[in-house]
């Protein structure tokens, strides 16, 4: 088995600058910031952590099978689709047709042997 040591020792050689400049390249034209209309326009260091509220939504039953299948035919995971319904919402709520949102990834390299495993 690989060791997580072997990606941490990756990690550490990343440049994180290029890193940076790459991003801060491909978002520099984009002005937008996509909201939420119905969150609070208050920024998050002001906002209670006891305040905040959660909202959790199960796709079970009938609705699953019938996302999965649709995952399935089209050949994409479902956090494929729901990243993509979250990117159709944010556009719609914003009225635009270019909405920027992130995930975080492991961002482990493929050629990091045995990175799959």
């Amino acid at each position: 088995p690989v060791r997580y040591s072997s990606y941490i020792d990756w990690l550490n050689k990343v440049d994180k600058e290029a890193s940076l400049d790459y991003w801060k390249g491909c978002l520099e034209d984009y002005n937008n910031i996509a909201q939420v209309p119905f969150s609070s326009q208050v920024s998050n260091e002001n906002i209670d952590e006891q305040s905040k509220e959660k909202l959790s939504v199960k796709i079970e039953g009938d609705l699953y099978e019938k996302v999965n299948t649709l995952c399935n035919d089209l050949g994409i995971t479902q956090n494929t689709f729901i990243q993509g319904v979250w990117g159709y919402l944010l556009s719609k709520y914003n009225n635009t047709q270019d909405v920027v949102f992130g995930s975080v990834v492991s961002g482990r390299p493929a050629e990091l042997s045995g990175v799959e495993d």
